[in-house]
């Protein structure tokens, strides 16, 4: 949206509009750390109007989360869910200058616009494909220019929630496909109550429903639409059709169904042109988030006004109407020239008037980056509630296992070794007094904007945990490894990232971890750190206990699947997407010494004989001298007995694949050795088994499966 802001002269700016967002905001001079935008950069010491808000202002008492007091001044925070932004700077006041589009100059609103405009605001989204046209605009309108009547309205309930304010929700009871059938729709995990169980949502593309609802709707639409189904090639939309010649399929009348207004969806609104031979359902299955996106809003003229009930103290909700009305043809908008109402443009992200148009992207390259800024969004709103799952891809390397995340705002991708039983996450980090070499860049504090390090007085700086001491009032550590590989540097505190299951990233600010300056060993160029799974305080798993509900799983590919097909990872699984059910799953119960998981192996069983004895193969030294049982094999296998391992409640079998691997060609040696101090089950034994740990029932499961399908 384009605004002016300050006076003398006023300056054109172009924002993002949200009606999802807390605080509006722009980039000032000075700029310490900026993105680069195309317009001038605001300079408030141009405009007489400017002011800056103090501590005692009444603004700067709301609790939201984000406001700060520093050298008498408000401050502010706000910290976006996706890391995109991470914006630190002054709370003000300004001048804002709205040019509206009915004519009659310039209207200048000052600070409080709602007195202004009389809680009133309206605005109408052109279809998609007219928004490659730079002469027309979507529209969006303030005050009496939002009133909206006739007798194609109808209004139902806006909920407005003191949980989450910043949403707007509505009441989907359900939804209706032609004559057949109506589907009721169960609330969202994120509503308020049982009143508002759907956003509505102009910065979300498409509409996201629950799972099981989305089935009912594909089923039906599937039975009743006599066209030839197709495969989005990108994998992102879930019902397409093939069409000839961009030509729309025949789709039943889709009714949506909310308190007090049944909203019929042309078939623009809910089946969209993904490119010239296939057209797409353009909503999708959410469990944790219900939005209805702009594609479905597009050709309705959608009036919210805000002040028209009162304050329901019962259900601790403000009640307002949202009107919505059928409308087609943008001069129907009546213009008024008084200063309670005016008009502005609304410019769609892809269209030529907008700075991120791309003239040589495809209209369905378009639509496709839609859906990708609609699942970033999508996952904005979970993260106002809860993280719900995040899998990473861990990489076989060297006999460990490399998991791939990103640190810092923006963040860094780094990759290091995934270790269920180490104290630290660390990774290096410059200035690097003493490092090994690594083929990724190092990571830099000073480019990350998120980055802090952890003080002494922290409760993470505990000085009972062996590896943590305090230098020049910051907490520092000094972790040595077995192999006298070590680290040395400063425990501190950053934003992580995760790739979801769903393909988004999951961003969890505020993890401790060790930032590296002095870092020796055994330690290979392809890492540059230690992902830390164990049970220490300042484990990743601990210090994201909350969000994850204290369970992870990991499903770990051979070695030779790796090897030949660089397409297949392993994973490993954090949240609800980790429970290990169904037949063939074992559990055991999970001991917890400290940093390690231990668990009660009673006895292996080998049928009553000895491996030796129940082998028929050639035995012959392995030359390394690492492995003490090995035989001669032409074609890398053996025959061996079948092996399981009690431990408590659970028996569990270990193929031969787990318990003898190929160390060089036509030799394959037994992967268990002799210890006299430690016992461990390693990750060969573990490979093809899905694992997992449940650290709030305190038991570990495991399903054999093919974890190259997993």
């Amino acid at each position: 949206m384009k605004i002016s802001i300050g006076i003398t002269p006023p300056i054109d700016i172009l924002v993002i509009v949200d009606t999802a967002s807390d605080l509006t905001w722009t980039q000032c001079v000075p700029c310490i750390d900026c993105f680069k935008q195309l317009t001038p950069i605001f300079n408030p010491k141009n405009s007489t109007s400017y002011k800056i808000i103090g501590c005692n202002n009444k603004i700067c008492q709301v609790d939201d989360g984000f406001l700060t007091c520093k050298n008498n001044t408000c401050n502010y925070e706000a910290i976006y869910d996706d890391q995109s932004h991470n914006d630190i700077g002054d709370l003000f006041i300004e001048t804002f200058t709205f040019a509206s589009t009915c004519g009659g100059g310039n209207v200048s609103i000052v600070n409080q616009m709602n007195q202004e405009i009389k809680g009133k605001f309206s605005y109408c989204f052109i279809p998609l494909e007219s928004s490659t046209n730079s002469n027309i605009s979507s529209h969006i309108n303030f005050g009496d220019s939002a009133v909206m009547s006739g007798p194609d309205v109808v209004s139902p309930p806006l909920i407005l929630s003191e949980e989450e304010p910043s949403f707007y929700y509505l009441t989907l009871e359900s939804i209706s496909i032609g004559n057949y059938k109506t589907f009721p729709f169960r609330s969202s995990k994120i509503s308020p109550n049982d009143q508002g169980n759907i956003i509505i949502d102009f910065g979300t593309t498409y509409t996201f429903v629950p799972l099981d609802f989305y089935t009912n709707l594909d089923k039906t639409l599937v039975s009743l639409i006599n066209a030839t189904r197709k495969n989005d090639p990108s994998g992102f939309l879930k019902l397409c059709y093939e069409s000839q010649n961009g030509t729309t399929i025949n789709v039943p009348k889709i009714v949506a169904h909310f308190t007090n207004a049944d909203i019929e969806l042309p078939t623009t609104n809910t089946f969209t042109q993904l490119d010239e031979c296939l057209v797409c359902f353009t909503m999708l299955p959410d469990d944790e988030m219900t939005i209805f996106g702009n594609v479905a809003q597009m050709n309705f003229l959608i009036g919210f006004d805000l002040v028209a009930n009162k304050i329901d103290t019962k259900a601790f909700t403000l009640i307002s109407m949202l009107v919505l009305l059928s409308f087609f043809h943008l001069s129907l908008v009546s213009c008024h020239k008084n200063v309670n109402g005016f008009t502005l443009d609304l410019i769609h992200h892809d269209s030529p008037l907008s700075p991120y148009h791309n003239p040589s992207n495809t209209p369905f390259e378009r639509l496709q980056n839609a859906f990708y800024r609609s699942s970033s969004r999508a996952s904005f709103f979970k993260k106002k509630s809860h993280v719900n799952s995040i899998q990473s891809t861990i990489t076989a390397t060297d006999g460990e296992y490399l998991m791939k995340i990103s640190i810092g705002t923006p963040p860094i991708d780094i990759f290091a070794f995934a270790d269920t039983g180490s104290d630290l996450t660390w990774t290096q980090c410059e200035p690097c007094v003493d490092c090994f070499k690594q083929l990724a860049p190092i990571f830099n504090p000073k480019n990350s904007s998120s980055y802090k390090t952890i003080g002494c007085n922290n409760e993470l700086c505990d000085k009972k945990v062996g590896f943590l001491f305090c230098k020049n009032d910051t907490c520092n550590y000094k972790e040595i490894y077995g192999d006298n590989s070590y680290t040395i540097g400063e425990l501190s505190s950053e934003t992580f990232t995760f790739v979801s299951t769903c393909g988004e990233n999951v961003s969890i600010p505020s993890i401790a971890f060790g930032c590296g300056h002095t870092n020796r060993g055994t330690f290979t160029n392809v890492t540059s750190g230690i992902i830390d799974l164990g049970g220490g305080k300042t484990s990743i798993v601990n210090q994201i206990n909350q969000e994850i509900k204290g369970k992870f799983s990991y499903c770990l590919i051979p070695f030779e699947s790796s090897l030949t097909n660089s397409s297949i990872t392993s994973h490993i699984n954090f949240g609800d997407t980790v429970v290990v059910s169904g037949p063939g799953v074992v559990s055991t119960p999970l001991i917890r010494i400290q940093t390690f998981y231990t668990l009660s192996l009673e006895i292996p069983s080998l049928h009553k004989k000895t491996l030796v004895d129940s082998i028929n193969a050639t035995r012959k030294l392995d030359p390394s001298k690492s492995y003490r049982l090995c035989y001669t094999s032409e074609n890398g296998t053996i025959d061996v007995p079948k092996i399981v391992v009690h431990f408590t409640n659970a028996d569990l079998e270990l193929p031969p694949t787990n318990t003898f691997v190929q160390v060089a060609e036509g030799l394959v040696c037994f992967t268990m050795v002799p210890d006299e101090e430690v016992s461990i089950l390693g990750n060969l034994a573990q490979m093809n088994f899905l694992i997992g740990f449940d650290l709030v029932a305190n038991k570990v499961s495991f399903l054999p499966t093919d974890c190259t399908k997993h």
